[in-house]
């Protein structure tokens, strides 16, 4: 099985330490990976690389056989989603961020499925009006 994404070798310093020493990673469609690790071991960085955030100093980054500079941010983007480990949530209730979600997904926000949703995982539904 031909590898989707291949990260090969990569190295990156910040202010003299070192990050990541010569990282590798091959994942196939469908490959599910955990990676885990104490703070500050370069879990983060490697996402940041993933998204085309972060520049390493050396190595080799593909996607489907072609070179990462061969790719848009937008490119990158739609095949990859990151949520941070800092997570910052507005002030707004429950349903207006399954709506606020609804509306990346292309799919209408449907309080009937929300009921049912809240329903069967036994979730009270006054919440979902309630700020977060």
């Amino acid at each position: 099985m031909d590898n989707l994404l291949e990260l090969s070798n990569i190295n990156l310093k910040f202010n003299n330490k070192q990050i990541l020493n010569n990282f590798s990673l091959q994942l196939s469609d469908g490959d599910k990976v955990l990676i885990s690790g104490n703070s500050g071991k370069g879990k983060s960085t490697i996402f940041r690389i993933l998204l085309g955030f972060e520049v390493f100093d050396s190595g080799k980054y593909l996607i489907n056989k072609k070179d990462i500079s061969e790719f848009s941010f937008f490119d990158i983007w739609k095949r990859f989603a990151y949520v941070d480990q800092d997570i910052s949530l507005r002030k707004i209730s429950a349903k207006k961020y399954l709506e606020d979600i609804s509306k990346f997904s292309g799919n209408d926000f449907n309080p009937i499925l929300d009921s049912a949703l809240c329903e069967y995982f036994e979730f009270d539904l006054s919440l979902l009006d309630k700020d977060i």
